[in-house]
């Protein structure tokens, strides 16, 4: 999922604002990736 944020990040010089995630992105260190970029997160 960063990888595909970073990406994203070259393509359009920002992070999107939201993201749609699955249950396997609840992980810590990808909920404070989105956190740390403002990043919101909806299941």
């Amino acid at each position: 999922m960063v990888e595909q944020l970073e990406n994203y990040k070259k393509l359009n010089g920002h992070y999107p604002e939201l993201v749609q995630t699955d249950e396997i992105y609840k992980h810590r260190e990808k909920r404070k990736f989105l956190k740390d970029n403002n990043i919101m997160s909806k299941l």
